[in-house]
């Protein structure tokens, strides 16, 4: 869905691999690029925006780093019941990541 939401070209759940180079995930502009940026409880269908942040913003990404493969973040909650959900356990949150 997320590769391609109006299925032209895969089935909604078929499962595609997309490579991404580490260079372009770990660089300096691409790490940075998500500072301050909404994070969203699970993934919204529209991209977050100035008109629909206070539907989808539970709050934001503080810190990036890299952290071996992955992209680390600390992330600065607002919102009771996404605080509440993380604390039991939930991983399923968005920072709104797009790539061409």
């Amino acid at each position: 869905r997320e590769i391609d939401p109006t299925g032209q070209h895969f089935r909604a759940d078929q499962l595609v691999k997309v490579y991404r180079p580490a260079d372009e995930v770990f660089s300096r502009d691409a790490v940075h690029s998500f500072m301050l940026k909404p994070i969203t409880d699970d993934h919204p269908t529209e991209p977050v925006t100035a008109d629909n942040w206070k539907q989808h913003a539970r709050g934001v990404a503080a810190g990036a780093m890299r952290d071996g493969d992955f992209l680390a973040f600390d992330l600065v909650l607002m919102d009771r019941t996404a605080i509440a959900a993380v604390d039991g356990g939930k991983r399923e949150l968005s920072n709104g990541y797009t790539s061409e």
